[in-house]
């Protein structure tokens, strides 16, 4: 027997199998793992969940902008702040007090449907909010404020008391109204329909944007919400194409 046929009837018993497995990872280190732990459930309305950890509020708030499909911009004074928060299915606005002193939301709201989050503005207690993108300054309503048309033949005759709009139309076109209401509101008036259609209506003491959004089914409001102090801004009126 030469020495290649020795090798090729050399016994299976005689080899040793090496069994191969992928490399282990080394766990994630301390700084390495998660400081938070956020959630976002959208179910008439929104529902925020968050554990957090001494975490960076910037990456807070860019998470849950992501999940949102709002940004959140914080002022220069919370840039650095850290959080340490728990809870659980708080409402949107609710979590965002939670998270700074100050909360602004910039809405979109429609008839018959929840209010989008467009921007939302965080400060510390010492910070102005940033104006509402392609807004005037708007009227913070509170107290008897404006009257027009004075006798019940006026075809159109407006009333604000506090937070609440008494309006009565008779068979003027949705463009003239609104126009006023802008004028009276201090807020810009966007019409990208006609807005030919006569109005006969008669509203009395609704919330000013439940009466505005009851003119039309294609009215928007985009609508400033300070969180802070409670208080709701129509910054903006504007008429869409129908269906649009």
């Amino acid at each position: 027997m030469n020495f290649l046929h020795a090798l090729l009837i050399l016994p299976l018993s005689a080899t040793t199998a090496v069994p191969w497995s992928m490399p282990r990872q080394a766990p994630a280190s301390a700084a390495q793992r998660p400081l938070f732990q956020l959630d976002v459930v959208r179910d008439r309305g929104v529902a925020v969940t968050l554990q957090a950890t001494d975490a960076r509020l910037v990456d807070v708030v860019d998470d849950l902008g992501r999940r949102l499909g709002a940004p959140i911009t914080l002022a220069p004074g919370l840039v650095n702040e850290r959080v340490r928060v728990s809870f659980s299915g708080l409402p949107l606005e609710s979590a965002l007090a939670a998270l700074a002193p100050r909360a602004y939301v910039d809405y979109e709201v429609r008839a018959a449907q929840d209010p989008r989050a467009r921007e939302i503005h965080l400060t510390s207690a010492d910070e102005r909010a940033p104006e509402a993108r392609g807004s005037v300054a708007g009227m913070l309503i509170s107290g008897h404020t404006e009257d027009i048309g004075g006798t019940p033949n006026d075809p159109i005759t407006l009333a604000l008391d506090g937070d609440r709009l008494s309006l009565s139309v008779r068979a003027q076109p949705l463009a003239v109204v609104l126009r006023i209401l802008g004028e009276t509101l201090n807020v810009p008036v966007d019409l990208d329909a006609e807005g030919a259609q006569l109005l006969n209506v008669d509203l009395r003491l609704l919330r000013v944007e439940d009466a505005v959004l009851r003119l039309s089914p294609d009215l928007r409001l985009q609508v400033r919400a300070d969180l802070y102090r409670g208080t709701r801004t129509i910054t903006r009126i504007a008429l869409a194409r129908p269906g649009a």
